[in-house]
Order: C-alpha cells, then sequence, then structure tokens
C-alpha cells in the first residue's frame, strides 16, 4: 500500500494471482480496515484510493464515517488496463451485486467513482452517492438494477456534483426509478452536472426530485419503447418528479439526444448483440452526444 504523489494506493482485486501482490479481496474489506487505520482524511492530507482489478467480483460497499474535504477524499477507480469501456466486460474492474447497491456513498463529500464495471441484478442502484456534495461518478458501465442516485445534501456547501461520461444500460427495469437520478441540493449553488452519458432504460432516463439545480448537456438517452409509460418531452416530462419548471430548475438541455428505439437496435451501436454499445460515429443525429471514455466533458 504505497503513498505515490500524495495518493495512499491499495490493490484491491478478488482473485489471488500467484506472483502478483494483492491488498485487500473486496472493496468491503478495504473500507473497513483502511477507515480503522486513518477516518479523517483532512488530518492525514492526501487522498484515500482504492485500485481495483480484475478478473472477478470485489463486492459490494458501504463507503461512511470517513472525514473528508475538496483536496483529502476518497477514489475508487479502475487500475489502468482495467477501465471500463463501452463494452461490458467482467474480466474488468468489476462489481456483481443483487441484495445491496453496488457501491453505495454515504455523507462522504468529494468521494469520486472512475472506471467500475458494476453489474446489478436486483432493484438496487448500482451506485449510489448519498447526503453531501462534490461527487465525481464517471466513466463507469453500469449494467440493470436501478442505475445511478446522485443526492446533494450539504446546506453549506456549493460544489458541483458531475455524473459523466458512463454507460447505464437496461436501468430502472422492476422499478420506479429513473437510470439517472438528482436528488435535493440544499444550496441553491449545488448544481448536478450530468454530461456525456449513454443512457438505455426499462424507465425514465435522468429524472429530477425536488427542487435541485441540474444541468443536462450532451447526453444519449434511449427509452425502451417495448416499456409501456415512458414518455419523454424536453420540457416537462423528462425530469418527472416534484418540480416541473424547467427555466427555475434546468439550467441547461442543450445537446441531449433522444430517441425510441429497440434496447438492441444495432443502427447505432457498435454491437449491441454483443453488448458494445459505444456510438457509431456515422449515427446522426447522435453524432458527438453520449459517453466518450477518453475525453471529459469540455467544460463544466
Amino acid at each position: 500500500m504505497p503513498l505515490i504523489d500524495g495518493e495512499f494506493i491499495s490493490l484491491v482485486r478478488a482473485k489471488q494471482i500467484p506472483g502478483k501482490k494483492r491488498d485487500y479481496s473486496s472493496l468491503a474489506t478495504w473500507e473497513s480496515d483502511r477507515q480503522g487505520d486513518v477516518g479523517d482524511l483532512t488530518a492525514s492530507g492526501f487522498l484515500e484510493v482504492a485500485e481495483v482489478e480484475g478478473p472477478g467480483s470485489v463486492g459490494t460497499v458501504v463507503i461512511a464515517g470517513w472525514t473528508t474535504d475538496a483536496t483529502s477524499y476518497i477514489l475508487v477507480r479502475a487500475a489502468q488496463g482495467h477501465e471500463a469501456t463501452h463494452k461490458y466486460r467482467t474480466n474488468k474492474a468489476f462489481i456483481q451485486a443483487s441484495a445491496a447497491d453496488g457501491i453505495r456513498v454515504s455523507a462522504q463529500q468529494f468521494t469520486r467513482i472512475e472506471g467500475m464495471t458494476i453489474r446489478q441484478t436486483g432493484t438496487f442502484e448500482a451506485i449510489s452517492m448519498e447526503n453531501a456534495n462534490g461527487y465525481r461518478v464517471q466513466k463507469n458501465f453500469c449494467w440493470g438494477g436501478l442505475g445511478i442516485f446522485i443526492e446533494g445534501r450539504d446546506s453549506g456547501g456549493a460544489n458541483q456534483s458531475i455524473t459523466h461520461s458512463n454507460i447505464i444500460i437496461g436501468a430502472g427495469n422492476g422499478g420506479t426509478r429513473a437510470a439517472i437520478n438528482t436528488a435535493t441540493a440544499l444550496n441553491a449553488a449545488h448544481i448536478h452536472r450530468v454530461y456525456n452519458n449513454t443512457v438505455i432504460s426499462g424507465n425514465d432516463c435522468i429524472k429530477k426530485t425536488d427542487s435541485n439545480n441540474t444541468q443536462s448537456r450532451n447526453n444519449y438517452f434511449h427509452p425502451n419503447s417495448g416499456v409501456g409509460g415512458i414518455v419523454y418531452d424536453e420540457s416537462t416530462e423528462m425530469f418527472a418528479g416534484n418540480q416541473h419548471d424547467i427555466t427555475a430548475n434546468i439550467e441547461s438541455l442543450v445537446g441531449n439526444k433522444f430517441r425510441h428505439l429497440a434496447f438492441d437496435n444495432p443502427k447505432f451501436f457498435n454491437d449491441p448483440h454483443n453488448k458494445d454499445f459505444g456510438i457509431k460515429e456515422f449515427a446522426n443525429p447522435f453524432r458527438g452526444s453520449g459517453q466518450n471514455m477518453n475525453v471529459p466533458p469540455a467544460s463544466f
């Protein structure tokens, strides 16, 4: 577990590989052990990093009880070469979940989740970020379950939460939740920024609840027309919830693309029958929308 450039890095891998050291076999063991050793990252002044390798599932985890800030925070990321791509693979940094959220982060400011592949077969979130702000969830591949839940609840913070360049497939099936949910931000300056995601949903693609500020740009929203009750309208239905005041609560809908197509339509995706959901470059009018695993959004 080396300290490199201000990052305390733990290697998490489910399977032991002969001749290659690992620190933990599950994220839950990493979280419990490292929180017991450190806990207050603001006192140590470094980032706490769980670097995940495949193959095999490293299990579900609840991250809670730490003390973090904008410069000393928790980062769960795929190791180099094990990052999620636009094709679903379980030999990458992988979590299999069914009876709990894949990754649940509770009241931990500025936590980041990057490059994970998460298969959720239950009615839970793949990633749930609750009760704080400054989160960043990026470049993950989430399949099934209830997608990604982002909640900002820090009345004293004006930090943005960013959800970008994720692929979310089949979320919402069996439940009433959207693939991406943004919830309460008590501070008016706290903005949920949802950029460059590719979403194929069995329910709403994105839902804004309560009077939070959500900015949605350059996403590819692909509702499953085979599921009843899904209506997509850029002005109202898209952000179904307690608030429908787009001008007051939704800063921008610039560049979002909407399309009613079958789940596995190969016209716009590389090879959906083999779980490759990269968007074809020639797939107008959707060129330039959706995830790009290599390039972050132009600006936040």
